[in-house]
């Protein structure tokens, strides 16, 4: 585990420490918390309505707001132990904050609410784990893994702009207490909304920043994890000469048994794909599949047919996309994903109407998971499929000489990671 160790900020650079974004609003929270059930919602809604107004009110007057019927609100906490089991350690810590208000310490009322957070995230929940997480910040104001923790809930609901607050919140806090570990995240994570908003140039910048900080503290892993966000950005913004500037070095500063490994190559194969090598993408993407627990198979065989597309293997393309779908089994979280990667290959075999009705599904599957990057993904997928705009053509010529020797690389790095224990992963 990286150490979090301490240096001085540098003279002459204060830095100030942003508020937090304002509150949601009850209405939100209320439509929010409707997915848990009517009695587990309505706890939760009064859990965090007293979270608030603890945390605005000064210390003298928290007695001032406990509720008429404090048995009544114990028992409403008892049963929602019933609903959520393994919260009932942390119902105790919300019945303290009903019962005696002036004894609850912001430190534990915000673990407290960042272990629902934890739970909410479990039940794919991701709403719900925001507002606990954006509660816990609230509560214990002073310590920047709460602003980050809730500036990533709020990046993955595509809150990107709220995101930025609490980064930048975190950010100040990290630099006052000398959290360096903290610091690195914030930056980092600020580059990632960066890049969700298509501001590139901004979003290299943080990045760097953060890997600067992160080879300064000897935190590979780290820097690992950086240089592979800067080879997506790259390949996303087909700048193909700077993918394995950053590949190499995540490949070597990954530890031996990181389960990100066959997820950078995974990456990596799809950024050949889109380069036009797609050999080397098919034989890469064939290889990870056994790598990959079912369901996140349905991932590597929706680009493995955006792949076999580009190559024009049809048969090969149609029995990618037959196995996609039948990977997604009942997690339902998943199809968004398989139908957005179809939609785009069928695009490529001219299969308009196809790929126009796989993305519409594929919209749909979003908009009902809540999956807000794959909503905007598959609204630019439709418009691009509406202009018949999916080149087979690649961007650049691809450096073939340069390309295998990387390959051979990489395979050899795979093996190791095999060899060595790697067992099946999560993309």
């Amino acid at each position: 585990m990286e150490q979090d160790t301490s240096r001085k900020p540098r003279p002459g650079r204060p830095h100030t420490i942003p508020f937090p974004p304002p509150a949601l609003g009850w209405s939100h929270e209320v439509s929010v918390l409707e997915d848990l059930g009517s009695d587990l919602a309505l706890t939760f809604w009064r859990i965090l309505r007293r979270v608030r107004m603890w945390a605005e009110a000064e210390p003298e007057e928290h007695d001032s707001f406990s509720p008429l019927d404090q048995t009544e609100a114990v028992q409403r906490l008892q049963l929602a132990c019933a609903f959520a089991p393994e919260l009932a350690d942390t119902f105790g810590t919300f019945a303290v904050l009903v019962r005696t208000p002036r004894q609850v310490q912001p430190r534990k009322l915000a673990e407290a609410c960042r272990l629902v957070c934890d739970w909410a995230q479990g039940k794919s929940l991701p709403q719900v784990a925001m507002l606990f997480a954006e509660a816990a910040a609230t509560v214990d104001p002073s310590h920047p893994t709460w602003a980050n923790d809730a500036g990533q809930l709020c990046r993955v609901m595509g809150l990107s702009e709220r995101s930025l607050e609490w980064f930048h919140r975190g950010f100040g806090l990290a630099v006052q207490s000398k959290s360096r570990y903290e610091v690195i995240y914030a930056l980092h994570r600020e580059g990632l909304v960066m890049s969700d908003l298509g501001r590139d140039d901004e979003a290299r910048s943080l990045l760097n920043k953060a890997l600067r900080r992160a080879l300064g503290d000897r935190a590979r892993a780290r820097a690992a994890a950086i240089h592979h966000d800067l080879m997506l950005i790259a390949t996303r913004t087909d700048t193909y000469s700077d993918v394995g500037a950053h590949l190499l070095p995540a490949l070597d500063y990954y530890p031996s048994y990181d389960p990100r490994i066959p997820v950078l190559v995974h990456d990596w194969a799809v950024s050949l794909s889109e380069q036009g090598t797609t050999g080397v993408a098919i034989s890469l993407l064939s290889q990870l599949l056994p790598l990959f627990s079912p369901e996140k198979q349905s991932v590597v065989y929706g680009n493995l047919a955006i792949s076999l597309a580009r190559a024009g293997l049809r048969e090969r393309f149609e029995e990618a996309v037959g196995r996609a779908f039948q990977q997604v089994g009942t997690d339902r979280s998943w199809l968004p994903i398989a139908l957005s990667s179809t939609a785009e290959a069928a695009g490529m075999f001219g299969k308009w109407d196809q790929a126009a009705e796989l993305a519409r599904r594929g919209l749909e599957a979003a908009r009902e998971n809540r999956n807000i990057w794959y909503e905007r993904h598959t609204l630019t997928l439709l418009d691009r499929i509406a202009r018949h705009d999916l080149s087979l053509v690649p961007v650049q010529t691809p450096d073939v000489d340069r390309i295998e020797m990387t390959e051979r690389r990489v395979v050899a790095r795979l093996q190791r990671w095999k060899a060595r224990g790697g067992a099946r992963l999560e993309l």
